[in-house]
Order: structure tokens, then C-alpha cells, then sequence
């Protein structure tokens, strides 16, 4: 059981985004302005068959820059070469601890060693056939992992173009009990400080005012973390 899931805070069905439906709205949103389309948040890129095709899709219908983010657990080199070729700009690594014991601790599975071969593999790819993508390394640290942040920034040298370690938080308030068991020391805070992370309990939000998010189901929500769809402002699929 993963550590993050002390509350089970997503309890909606698993589902899969009709892909004529899916089209219909990044062609709209574009017409709308956005350049910029994100394959993430409350679901697994790398779970959708054809996401490869979708990223081509959106490239075509004339997006500048298309991103996903992953726990590389099924970023397996046949997948992930598919979607390098497809188009993508950045691919974000989600890595939540840094060894292979706190990492089926914190991520639930015993995937660390998979995880961390997908993203050489992906590293080594760009480099042989010099790929222009971006690639990215998040981590959300806990006092679990937070004496470990320099070693894995030590491992990631080389491999990707950044690491950005973030403090865990109630992820829009779903989680409390694991946050009041997870959170990082002062100590902890100060170091994250350092290296770029925002951690002032004050600051607000800028997710709802830049960005469209839009659900498996179809329906348009104001949060990237909104678990339940309890943030839906539309229903796309009435529109």
C-alpha cells in the first residue's frame, strides 16, 4: 500500500478518454489561444495505448510545445520511443524517493530499479539521436526522503536537464492525515528553500487562472488535483 494513500481520496471510476471526443477538444482549445497541451495530473499518460498518437495529433493541429508527465513505470523503451518520435517536447519524471526501499514505501510498488532504467534509457536515447526534448526530474519530498536530496541529485547529474524537489503538501486539501504524517522538518524547508522551491503556506495558486484542465470523463475542473471532480465547472461532452 502506498503511503500517499492513508486516505482514499480518489474513489472515482478508472476510465479512458474517448479519443474522437479527446481531438474535438484540443482542436478547441487551441482555437481558443492555448499553445501549450500536458498529458498528466490525476491519471498515467503511459496507461492510454495511443497517447504517441495524440501527441502527434496536437503537433499537427499546431501546438507549440506538448509535455507529459510520468512515474516512468511504463515509459519501457518501445513506448517511450514511440513517443519521442511522436513529437514531444518534455517529458517530467515523478520520483518520489530516492532509494529502492523508501521508494516501495512511498510509491506503493517495488519499481525503483524499472523506473530509474526507463529514464537512462530515455537520457541515452536523446543523446544518440540528438533529440531536442527537455527532460525533467519532480520529486515530492517528505521527512522520509528529505536527508537524501543531495545523493539523488548527485544520481540524476547527467541524465536530465533539471530537478525540482517539492514539499509535500494536502494536495488541495484530499490529503491531511498523510501530510500531518509526511511533512517536512524546518530544517528540511530551509534546504528546499535553496534549491527553488516555493514553500510559503500564503502563497496562492496560479493553476486555476493559467491553465485548462479537462478529465478523463470529459469535464472541464478548475485543479489539477481534483481527485473527485469536485472542482468541474462544464461538462464537455453537453457542449
Amino acid at each position: 500500500k502506498c503511503i500517499f494513500c492513508t486516505n482514499p481520496y480518489m474513489t472515482r471510476k478508472i476510465k479512458r478518454f474517448d479519443y474522437v471526443k479527446l481531438v474535438d477538444v484540443i482542436k478547441e482549445s487551441y482555437e481558443c489561444g492555448a499553445r501549450e497541451i500536458g498529458f498528466y495530473t490525476t491519471g498515467e499518460p503511459f496507461v492510454y495505448k495511443g497517447i504517441e498518437d495524440i501527441i502527434k495529433k496536437s503537433k499537427e493541429i499546431g501546438y507549440e510545445y506538448t509535455y507529459i508527465s510520468t512515474n516512468g513505470a511504463l515509459a519501457t523503451p518501445s513506448r517511450a520511443k514511440k513517443v519521442i518520435e511522436s513529437g514531444i517536447d518534455s517529458i517530467k519524471f515523478s520520483i518520489n524517493a530516492f532509494d529502492k526501499e523508501n521508494y516501495k514505501l512511498v510509491h506503493g510498488q517495488d519499481d525503483f530499479e524499472l523506473v530509474l532504467n526507463n529514464l537512462k534509457y530515455i537520457s541515452n536515447y536523446r543523446k544518440i539521436n540528438k533529440k531536442s526534448f527537455r527532460l525533467f526530474v519532480s520529486s515530492v519530498v517528505t521527512n522520509i526522503t528529505e536527508k537524501e536530496i543531495k545523493s539523488f541529485k548527485k544520481l540524476m547529474k547527467n541524465l536530465v536537464d533539471e530537478v525540482q524537489f517539492n514539499a509535500v503538501t494536502v494536495q488541495g486539501g484530499y490529503m491531511n492525515k498523510a501530510y500531518d504524517l509526511l511533512k517536512v522538518s524546518k530544517t528540511g524547508l530551509k534546504v528546499l528553500d535553496q534549491n527553488f522551491n516555493k514553500t510559503k503556506e500564503s502563497e496562492v495558486c496560479m493553476v486555476p487562472f493559467n491553465r485548462l484542465h479537462v478529465t478523463c470523463e470529459g469535464y472541464l475542473t478548475a485543479c489539477c488535483v481534483d481527485y473527485q471532480n469536485y472542482l468541474t465547472v462544464a461538462d464537455l461532452n453537453s457542449v
